[in-house]
């Protein structure tokens, strides 16, 4: 679908649109670093199924990768529906 497409030339049906809870780097540096596994948690925890998409790279990816998602938080995001 262009930016303004026509009634006739896209129907609706055919041009469905998605969005997902996401964060941004200001929403998870607004919790500081020291916090940053709160934010990370935070985001599951307000959205409990489907797919959530959350910046990991505001201080430290691999620490995040690997201390926050890999171990600290792997369970909740493993338990999740969706």
């Amino acid at each position: 679908c262009g930016p303004n497409p026509t009634p006739d030339q896209f129907p609706p049906f055919l041009c469905p649109g998605y969005s997902i809870p996401a964060s941004e780097h200001s929403t998870i540096t607004s919790w500081t670093k020291a916090g940053e596994i709160d934010a990370l948690r935070n985001m599951l925890v307000q959205y409990p199924t489907g797919i959530v998409a959350c910046v990991s790279d505001s201080f430290d990816v691999f620490k995040a990768c690997s201390d926050m998602w890999g171990t600290e938080l792997k369970e909740l995001v493993l338990g999740r529906e969706g």
